[in-house]
């Protein structure tokens, strides 16, 4: 891309200087009245005009030759600073993930350690620490499933080939899925909607309503509901989830879409959240062409809308 924008740059400047090399020959053909001059004066002038016209050309190509020397240290100096971005972020990404790998291996090596050393006497006891161990497994797979997501969207490993897809149907399938769920955290799980298709691949849209869904049903109020709603406008297939929980404040709203960021890092990991869900759904969305917004107040609830181009058979 900066490639072909140099290449560009270029051949813009190159036509540049050659039409101000005719601009300049014209006018000082137009002023000196070349044709009506004769001997020595006529010489004088051609003379003059090559002068000028190669001064003319200097100067150009100077002021190109800066300009291009300009270009290349920005295009370097941007390079740059995406490598050092990147490289960053691998990091970031490295501590989060071995933070996050390693809160729920301790949970369960410390349980199985008081299971091999018999300092848990009482079958009640017993039934606990099996449960929190097979909680943390659970916690720990859901992770290491989505970091093996994540890292395919990232790399472009996985070609999926796009087909239609009936958003509503999918839909209202993960909202029979999680009814379950919802029933744990005594959240109401509602959907209502029309038949729309889009483009898409099935796995990809059941990703990003599970996400959604599943966010909305954990970071919800004890008796609080989730609505999911599928509607078409004009030429748009829209995805509305909203919830009456906790809300997101506004200074955590642009940072809820990368890796790891929790807003309420205590309730997150109770809940059995990741905190990629939503970088998951982000990475998504450009393959279906879909856009993401968020309209959230704290402790009043969170509206998320999905767009997505609606499918039309041709």
């Amino acid at each position: 891309m900066r490639k072909r924008i140099f290449q560009y740059f270029i051949g813009v400047a190159t036509l540049g200087i050659i039409l101000t090399l005719f601009l300049v020959v014209a006018i000082c053909y137009k002023i000196c009245k070349f044709d009506r001059l004769v001997g020595e004066v006529r010489e004088q002038t051609l003379l003059l005009l090559m002068l000028s016209v190669v001064g003319v050309f200097l100067l150009c190509a100077i002021i190109s030759g800066l300009l291009t020397q300009n270009l290349m240290k920005a295009i370097q100096k941007r390079k740059l600073e995406t490598v050092e971005d990147n490289a960053k972020m691998r990091q970031e990404f490295t501590a989060n993930v071995s933070h996050e790998l390693k809160t729920p291996l301790t949970a369960i090596s410390g349980y199985a350690e008081l299971i091999a050393n018999d300092m848990i006497a009482p079958e009640s006891e017993i039934q606990r620490v099996a449960g929190e161990i097979h909680s943390n497994a659970k916690r720990l797979i859901t992770l290491i499933n989505d970091v093996i997501r994540l890292s395919e969207l990232d790399s472009g490993a996985v070609e999926e080939m796009l087909e239609p897809v009936s958003l509503s149907s999918i839909a209202q399938t993960c909202v029979s899925m999680l009814q379950i769920s919802a029933e744990k955290h005594h959240v109401t799980l509602r959907y209502r909607g029309e038949e729309v298709e889009i483009l898409g691949t099935r796995q990809m849209v059941e990703e990003i309503l599970y996400n959604l869904c599943d966010n909305a049903i954990r970071y919800n109020k004890e008796n609080g509901s989730v609505d999911v709603v599928v509607e078409q406008k004009d030429d748009k297939a829209v995805l509305w989830v909203r919830d009456t929980g906790i809300g997101i404040p506004e200074i955590h709203q642009e940072r809820v879409f990368e890796r790891f960021y929790r807003v309420d890092k205590g309730r997150s990991k109770s809940t059995g959240g990741t905190g990629l869900g939503l970088a998951i759904i982000k990475h998504i969305l450009p393959s279906l062409n879909g856009e993401i917004q968020l309209n959230s107040e704290e402790m009043q609830g969170t509206e998320i809308k999905v767009t997505f181009p609606v499918y039309v058979e041709k």
